[in-house]
């Protein structure tokens, strides 16, 4: 049964995003990947109950999609981008 982020775990998840290190960034975008295909994590009620969450979400990943620096970051994130779409 897919599960809903608690407001801490949202938190963190951006905040990884925004990491310096290039790992946390790339396990980051893995663990969105890999539960958006398992469906582990429920982000069609996360949508519902924080659209703002999603959104930001949505906009840090396209960001690292088109702006990071490491290749392996711009293809995972663009991964995400067509998972999370």
């Amino acid at each position: 049964m897919p599960k809903v982020l608690s407001n801490e775990e949202k938190k963190h998840m951006l905040t990884k995003l925004e990491s310096a290190m290039v790992a946390t960034r790339f396990m980051t975008l893995k663990h969105i990947n890999t539960s958006v295909i398992r469906n582990s994590i429920d982000f069609v009620a996360i949508e519902v109950q924080d659209p703002k969450f999603i959104e930001t979400l949505i906009k840090q990943v396209k960001f690292l999609f088109k702006y990071d620096k490491q290749d392996l970051i711009r293809k995972k994130a663009e991964q995400c981008v067509k998972n999370l779409g």
